[in-house]
């Protein structure tokens, strides 16, 4: 390994982008992910995730702090796997109870095609960071969801810089940047069967889970619209 990287279970989900890289694998050690990087130079997709440790494997595997000279530890002895083998993509919409009257499975795959990411879901607290310094211009062209677990959903044709999971959208289903349905033609099916009313969208996660975010709870983004939501939750 050249590179550790920490991630909480809880925020598994943010490796959706780069699930597939033949480089990355993962062990849980001590109720964390530890994210093994074989590669020489880091991967872009990498520095958008918000992981709580970035080290660099040493000599006799010691561990580093990225820019530090003082080791924290050493590299212990893990069952290393793919990312691709440790979370499988295969999601049974039908455990979205009360939505589907037969069980529709949606696989996601990984995708040649590129697509703009128009939607990201990142932390609250990382967002409202944002939102008190950036340009009132820059904040009209966004609008956001929050939910109540700490997390929101920020739309926009120029999404701000912020680490988590980007996602482009097939009418109201939201796929992981890199990622598509494996059998596009499901689409109106999906979308008839979760959404027939169009009110809200359907919010697909590399691990396997899938939510619907209503459309009225999106707001315009502003400097007062965040503190208000952030005070009454969201979606979940």
């Amino acid at each position: 390994m050249k590179r550790i990287y920490h991630l909480p279970t809880h925020r598994i989900g943010e490796l959706g982008t780069v699930r597939v890289l033949p480089q990355l694998k993962g062990a849980l050690h001590n109720g964390v992910w530890w994210i093994g990087d074989e590669a020489e130079e880091t991967d872009e997709r990498l520095l958008k995730i918000g992981f709580d440790a970035r080290l660099v494997v040493g000599r006799d595997e010691l561990l580093f702090p990225e820019g530090s000279i003082t080791p924290t530890g050493q590299l212990p002895a893990l069952e290393w796997k793919l990312l691709s083998e440790l979370f499988p993509l295969e999601l049974p919409v039908s455990a979205m109870a009360g939505k589907t009257e037969e069980a529709v499975e949606v696989k996601l795959v990984p995708s040649e095609t590129p697509r703009e990411a128009r939607v990201l879901l990142t932390n609250f607290f990382l967002w409202k960071e944002f939102c008190e310094t950036a340009p009132q211009l820059r904040l009209e062209r966004l609008s956001f969801a929050a939910s109540q677990n700490g997390q929101v959903l920020v739309g926009g044709d120029i999404l701000p810089a912020l680490p988590g999971t980007e996602f482009w959208a097939r009418g109201p289903l939201l796929i992981p940047a890199g990622y598509d349905l494996e059998w596009p033609a499901l689409e109106k099916l999906l979308i008839h069967k979760l959404v027939p009313d169009g009110d809200a969208f359907v919010l697909l996660h590399p691990n396997g889970s899938a939510e619907l975010v209503p459309r009225i709870m999106l707001v315009p983004a502003s400097r007062s619209g965040v503190r208000r939501m952030g005070e009454k939750g969201g979606w979940l």
